[in-house]
């Protein structure tokens, strides 16, 4: 069973700041379009990973010998010197590398549950309405709207004490919905189309080796995958959006190994982060038009 982690999205609350004039006037004057400038800065997205983890493994091991707790109780028999566990838990760091039941020596991570692992995969979907925002400004079609611009968008990092290193994210655009609560769905569903990728090139390679490091608060950039830009310029014409964050399916969940421990240890997933996506948007409207429909 796919247990996910806690997330409490509320829908969007952009904050508005004055417009400016843009463009050139009639012979009264008057400008004839202006800017409508808008920080994207959407509601907090709240994950808990050590709630979803503990409760994975309660329910793996609910019957200590009962297949799905096998895996734990040799991890946490490795970490307890070789001697059988009762009760039978994960322990907050374990050996790297312990032995099966046919005395081979294997990663930890071949040994964790799959529900586990799934308690601490990361996805997590955005509402995002403008629409409010721009209608009081007198903009309520998209036919009114030339042109949107926007800078660099990020996915920041407000919060985060994840033991281990986030996964690269894959980003998808798609219609407003109001059930955020199955990101996996919205994306099988068809109506979501991929439009980048957040993650860190820590290596200088030219890939992504993670979406974040364990621990670390900053902000890490979408980068835009070909046609990616239009996407995401396309739903911001909607005024109302969805965004779905998940990181790519058969990206291994990476176990972070403790300093100065011999022989390695890594720690259990766990923690919890807060992230948001930030960006400046600047919509250029045709001000005669705008002022015709109010």
């Amino acid at each position: 069973m796919r247990l996910p982690f806690i997330v409490r999205a509320p829908l969007s609350a952009l904050a508005l700041v004055p417009v400016a004039l843009v463009g050139a006037c009639d012979v009264l004057g008057i400008p004839r379009e202006l800017d409508i400038p808008i920080p994207l800065d959407t509601p907090p997205v709240d994950i808990d990973v050590t709630v979803a983890v503990a409760s994975a493994v309660e329910q793996a091991c609910s019957d200590p010998t009962a297949p799905s707790c096998e895996g734990i109780g040799l991890i946490c028999q490795a970490d307890n010197g070789g001697t059988v566990c009762d009760p039978v838990d994960l322990p907050e760091q374990f050996p790297k590398e312990c032995p099966n039941l046919r005395g081979e020596t294997v990663s930890a991570d071949e040994l964790m549950p799959e529900e586990v692992k799934d308690a601490a995969e990361l996805k997590f979907a955005i509402p995002v309405n403008i629409a409010d925002l721009l209608s009081a400004q007198g903009v309520t079609s998209a036919d009114q709207v030339k042109q949107i611009s926007f800078s660099k968008v990020d996915l920041s990092w407000e919060e985060n004490s994840l033991t281990f290193d986030a996964p690269v994210f894959d980003v998808y655009v798609g219609p407003h919905v109001d059930d955020v609560s199955d990101p996996a769905a919205l994306i099988a569903g068809g109506e979501f189309a991929r439009v980048g990728s957040v993650g860190k090139d820590l290596d200088d390679d030219g890939d992504f080796d993670v979406g974040q490091v364990a621990g670390v608060a900053d902000a890490v950039p979408l980068t835009f995958v070909t046609g990616g830009n239009d996407a995401f310029n396309e739903a911001l014409r909607a005024f109302t959006f969805t965004l779905v964050l998940a990181a790519p399916d058969g990206q291994a969940l990476g176990l972070k190994e403790i300093p100065n421990t011999d022989p390695v240890e890594v720690a259990r997933p766990g923690g919890v982060a807060t992230v948001k996506l930030k960006s400046e948007l600047s919509f250029k409207v045709n001000l005669v038009e705008a002022l015709s429909d109010k």
